[in-house]
C-alpha cells in the first residue's frame, strides 16, 4: 500500500520513468486511498521531483499532464487541473518561473480540454 511517507522515493521513480510511469500510477493518484486534495499534493511532490532533478529526463510540463490525467481517473479533469495546479505552484515558488508558467499553461489546457468535451 502506497503512503504519503513512501511517496518521496516512489515519486523519484516516476519520474525517472516519464510520463508512462506515472500515468501508471493510478493507484495513489486516482485511487480511492486518498481525497482528491491528497492526490493533487502528491501529484505536486511528483512535478517538484521532476524540477529539481539533477538530470531531467521528463519536463514539467509532462509530468504535470500525466499527474493531472491520472488523477482524472476519479475526479473531473478541470477539477484535477484546477487542484494539482494550486498546490504545486506553492511548493514550486522558490524554483525559476518557467516552471510554474509550465505548470499554468498544461492546467489550463487540460481544463479548457474538459470544458470542450462537456460541450
Amino acid at each position: 500500500m502506497t503512503t504519503r511517507l513512501s511517496f518521496p522515493s516512489a515519486g523519484c521513480k516516476w519520474v525517472d520513468l516519464g510520463a508512462d510511469g506515472i500515468r501508471g500510477a493510478r493507484g495513489p493518484l486516482g485511487g480511492p486511498l486518498v481525497n482528491a486534495l491528497e492526490a493533487a499534493s502528491l501529484g505536486a511532490q511528483a512535478i517538484r521531483l521532476a524540477a529539481l532533478a539533477p538530470i531531467r529526463t521528463t519536463s514539467v510540463d509532462v509530468v504535470t499532464e500525466a499527474v493531472v490525467r491520472a488523477m482524472s481517473q476519479r475526479w473531473p479533469l478541470a477539477v484535477a487541473a484546477r487542484l494539482v495546479r494550486e498546490q504545486a505552484e506553492r511548493s514550486l515558488l522558490l524554483l525559476q518561473p518557467g516552471y510554474i508558467e509550465a505548470l499554468a499553461r498544461t492546467c489550463t489546457t487540460l481544463a479548457a480540454e474538459s470544458r470542450s468535451s462537456i460541450s
